[in-house]
């Protein structure tokens, strides 16, 4: 299970591969509801800039930090096979299927 004070989140997102890792970083301001046109507003302010730049930083970190220590890793394997409880993943997207290929029409 996760270290204390950390929370785990999951649930559906827009991205091709599910396998991600989530950093959350103040960039909008507080009590802004998501998904509307004040967030949108927000994400063009320098306070959202250094909001992102540093969640980027954080992930990074995190990121080298697992590869310069593989016992990081074995433990996230650990705790997924706990999570699973002998269940085995199964990847939604079928193995056919390939990521879009951009071309010069999708681009405009």
């Amino acid at each position: 299970m996760a270290e204390p004070g950390i929370r785990i989140y999951s649930g559906k997102c827009g991205i091709f591969n599910p396998t991600t890792i989530q950093c959350n970083t103040a960039t909008w301001a507080l009590g802004t509801s998501p998904h509307t046109w004040q967030v949108v507003s927000q994400g063009a302010t320098s306070i959202a800039h250094k909001g992102m730049l540093h969640a980027g930083k954080i992930i990074a970190a995190t990121a080298i930090e697992a590869t310069e220590n593989p016992e990081i890793i074995e433990k996230a394997k650990a705790e997924l096979r706990e999570r699973l409880n002998g269940e085995a993943y199964e990847c939604p997207t079928p193995g056919d299927v390939k990521p879009p290929r951009k071309t010069a029409a999708y681009a405009k």
